[in-house]
């Protein structure tokens, strides 16, 4: 259905966004530790 994929999509995006996150958080916290 419509909203079952407007659900997977959202979810992918989510996703994408928190690994994203992630690995910003991971970048910042090596240079602050340094």
């Amino acid at each position: 259905s419509v909203e079952a994929t407007k659900a997977a999509g959202l979810e992918h995006l989510v996703a994408n966004r928190l690994v994203q996150m992630r690995e910003a958080g991971a970048v910042i916290f090596d240079i602050y530790m340094q």
